[in-house]
């Protein structure tokens, strides 16, 4: 279902794996190959319990919404890119038995020299030792004292049954302590804003925004460890004296449990804080419409608690690609509608569409070249015009920002002026009483509270009737695809109706002009 390597651990198993672990100090377990959840649900406990938080590393899509409705926390994609922080105090593994050597490396690794390990693997990975990688292992889990159980059957009755021998190995290197010499590290420079701020800038100067945004991340959550780590440590010195006594921190800042649980916190609430600003960068203002925006945040709030790096941010934004295309397809049929129907009624505005007949309908419409919105720009409670819609305007921003988009998805102009921008511009130099351009529309703005705007590129205007017509099956599905002569009379009855023979225009592509994967890859190579 999932792959040739995806084993879920049967239920007792798990529940054993469970029990090998001294769960008097664990408040945070993580599985770096959460599946499904299964070894993770043994840790779930009933409400009226002590809660464990249970903390998923996955790298199928599938089964992170999977663990993410076990109300498990998905931290990150690949646990072998993923060097901790997030406050556990175990780990527990059933990895790919294919690289089973390296995810307990790594696990030993990230744990730091305290915590609790409990890992299977096929039993050939150590009874076989032919690898320089499993050569390591083996000397490692030697030193730490490991203790390794073989079981012949313990898969034979899994949904997905294998008779491989597996190798259970558990380690247990401790708590870890604070290091009591207070001021030993009072020189140490762990955090150096000047050098970090010239490699944002250096990332910044080369036009990559997510590896800047990543950068600054780092920083952030460099500095926040280190300073909880060091207010935890000499906690027990200042007493009451400082304002951030430890009473604000439970009163038992002094121990290790207490940096434990602060630190996973302030990760968990930097994560979300960066991962808000995804969208906020400007190659993605620029080109995503509201409703897209709108669905994309939604996203970002399930995708936030994954840990905050280049890999995760790029394969969050390519899935973005993969639906853009509808959901802006969506924010171009119903901003159609709001210009030709749900404005249309409002004084001014009935010129908005014409009606034209095709053999299937007398209902069609189409947006003329003019439009009248009830979007008001004059303030009148200081008597002059405003660079922003006033809040009684039946228009908003959101709606005209979208009009910009959709004329850029329609004529390939990707760099452009916005009517926002425009408006902005002539209310600062006070030349609201001329014609104002942006790039796609001659705007008026007028103090009855109407704004009126002439398409300036009538080829991308036809291509959003066209769009909508045959959407709707106004039109042919092949509309301006085809000779004039080659159509049927029904088909040319049509294209009468629509703009008449004279003004037909046969082309190869008469649908937009720049591909939504375009538009938001550009914010991703950015």
């Amino acid at each position: 279902m999932f792959g040739y390597q995806f084993y879920p651990t049967p239920e007792k198993l798990a529940a054993y794996i469970k029990s090998k672990l001294d769960m008097s100090g664990v408040r945070r377990v993580l599985d770096g190959s959460a599946g499904k959840g299964d070894l993770l649900n043994v840790f779930v406990t009933p409400r009226t319990g002590r809660r464990i938080k249970t903390l998923a590393i996955e790298i199928d899509p599938g089964l992170q919404a999977v663990l993410r409705e076990q109300d498990h926390q998905v931290v990150d994609s690949d646990f072998l890119q993923y060097w901790g922080g997030d406050g556990f105090q175990a780990v527990v593994l059933n990895p790919p038995f294919a690289d089973g050597d390296k995810h307990l490396l790594h696990a030993i690794d990230i744990m730091k020299g305290s915590g609790q390990i409990v890992c299977l693997l096929n039993a050939e990975t150590l009874r076989n030792p032919y690898t320089i990688i499993r050569q390591d292992l083996v000397a490692r889990l030697k030193a730490l004292g490991a203790d390794v159980e073989y079981f012949q059957q313990a898969f034979c009755e899994a949904e997905r049954a294998t008779t491989v021998e597996v190798a259970l190995v558990t380690i247990n290197m401790g708590q870890r302590k604070h290091n009591q010499q207070y001021f030993a590290d009072m020189e140490a420079d762990k955090f150096r804003p000047e050098r970090d701020e010239q490699v944002i800038g250096n990332e910044v100067a080369q036009g990559d925004p997510v590896a800047a945004l990543v950068e600054r991340y780092e920083v952030a959550r460099g500095a926040g460890l280190d300073m909880i780590e060091t207010f935890g440590r000499r906690a027990p010195l200042l007493g009451e004296a400082l304002f951030l006594s430890t009473k604000d921190w439970d009163g038992r800042m002094s121990g290790q449990q207490d940096v434990d649980d602060v630190s996973a916190d302030f990760l968990e609430k930097l994560r979300e804080q960066y991962w808000s600003q995804v969208l906020d960068m400007p190659q993605a203002q620029k080109y995503l419409t509201s409703a897209a925006e709108a669905t994309i945040r939604e996203q970002i709030n399930i995708n936030s608690k994954m840990a905050f790096n280049k890999r995760n941010v790029h394969a969050f934004l390519e899935r973005i690609v993969g639906g853009y295309r509808e959901a802006l397809e969506a924010t171009i049929e119903s901003l159609f509608d709001t210009v030709t129907s749900t404005h249309s009624y409002y004084s001014n505005c009935g010129e908005n569409y014409y009606l034209y007949s095709t053999w299937k309908t007398n209902d069609a419409r189409k947006i003329s070249r003019k439009i009248i919105l009830p979007v008001n720009f004059f303030d009148d409670i200081f008597h002059r015009f405003s660079s922003s819609p006033s809040r009684r305007s039946r228009y908003g921003e959101d709606d005209l920002n979208d009009l910009d988009k959709v004329l850029s998805y329609f004529s390939g102009q990707q760099d452009f002026v916005s009517i926002l921008e425009a408006i902005a511009t002539a209310v600062k130099e006070g030349a609201t009483g001329d014609s104002i351009e942006s790039t796609f529309f001659k705007i008026r703005i007028y103090r009855k509270g109407t704004t009126h705007l002439v398409f300036k590129d009538t080829d991308a205007l036809r291509r959003w009737n066209i769009f909508v017509g045959t959407r709707r099956n106004w039109l042919f599905k092949d509309y301006g695809q085809a000779p004039y002569e080659t159509m049927t009379s029904e088909q040319q009855a049509e294209v009468e109706g629509f703009e008449g023979k004279r003004n037909y225009a046969k082309e190869d592509n008469i649908g937009p002009r720049i591909g939504a994967h375009r538009m938001v890859s550009a914010l991703i190579a950015a």
